[in-house]
């Protein structure tokens, strides 16, 4: 079973709501493997007939498990992100996974990780997400519907309509595609630090957190400056035009960092032994 937690300040957010509609939406287009993007681009024009499929995902960092939707089973090649985080080993840790889309980054840690604290804002990203979790049976998955940043309140919430992937608190990176030409959703979501989160849910400690956040990357890691002193975690980051905040961000929490390809950046404390 999915857990799903709820505010302690009394906001509650719904989980499985079912509020926007899963017919409507499509992928973004990250930037990976040219063929990973072909891949992608197609699963947008034919998400409305692929959206209720079940399959075994036969490619990227949930191989092999189950999932809704998308085209995961037409086999395509791996990019080097996608085999970097399939090799990692999250065997027996504690996993945060800060922004979810549709989960399978959730699914991957699952499989081996003793639990992992998922952050989803989206109400369609969570119900998509705790939906691929029951349909692979892990009971080692909990939900949190709240954005991570650097400050505890009501934020926010942009992206355009068919692409929940793209969903930001980050006001810089809405007025980008604002201008791009996107009429876009703007929502309130309840945002809180980090450092909050953990201490109010009484959350176990992390060894590993990853995020991928729309550009509020460097917002989360402030607003989890004492859960990064306190516990050291690895850090997983996907950056969207945030390197250089985000490295020097790392360097004042004394984090030696490798970058996996030109968009992901994989963070240990200074000093620590890989594994």
């Amino acid at each position: 079973m999915v857990s799903l937690h709820r505010c302690p300040v009394g906001q509650i957010v719904a989980c499985a709501a079912g509020i926007f509609s899963p017919d409507a939406l499509v992928f973004i287009l990250p930037k990976k493997a040219f063929m990973a993007n072909i891949t992608i681009a197609v699963g947008c024009l034919t998400r409305p007939l692929t959206d209720r499929l079940v399959y075994t995902n036969r490619n990227g960092v949930a191989r092999g498990m189950k999932r809704r939707g998308g085209l995961g089973w037409l086999k395509r090649p791996e990019s080097t992100e996608e085999r970097y985080v399939r090799e990692m080993n999250v065997l027996g840790k504690v996993v945060y996974d800060v922004g979810a889309f549709e989960g399978l980054y959730t699914l991957r840690f699952a499989r081996d990780a003793k639990r992992v604290v998922t952050f989803e804002p989206h109400p369609w990203c969570q119900q998509r997400t705790a939906g691929n979790v029951a349909l692979n049976g892990f009971t080692n998955v909990s939900i949190v519907p709240v954005a991570l940043s650097d400050e505890c309140s009501l934020m926010p919430l942009a992206y355009p309509p068919r692409e929940p992937a793209r969903s930001t608190i980050n006001a810089e990176v809405a007025d980008r595609l604002a201008s791009a030409g996107y009429d876009l959703v703007r929502t309130s979501v309840l945002c809180w630090r980090m450092d909050d989160a953990v201490e109010s849910l009484h959350l176990p400690a992390p060894n590993l957190i990853k995020i991928d956040a729309e550009g509020a990357e460097t917002a989360i890691l402030r607003g989890a400056e004492r859960t990064i002193h306190e516990h050291r975690p690895e850090l997983y980051i996907e950056l969207h035009g945030t390197r250089d905040a985000v490295d020097s961000t790392l360097q004042r929490y004394k984090y030696d960092t490798e970058m996996i390809d030109d968009d992901h950046i994989h963070a240990v404390p200074r000093s620590a032994l890989r594994d």
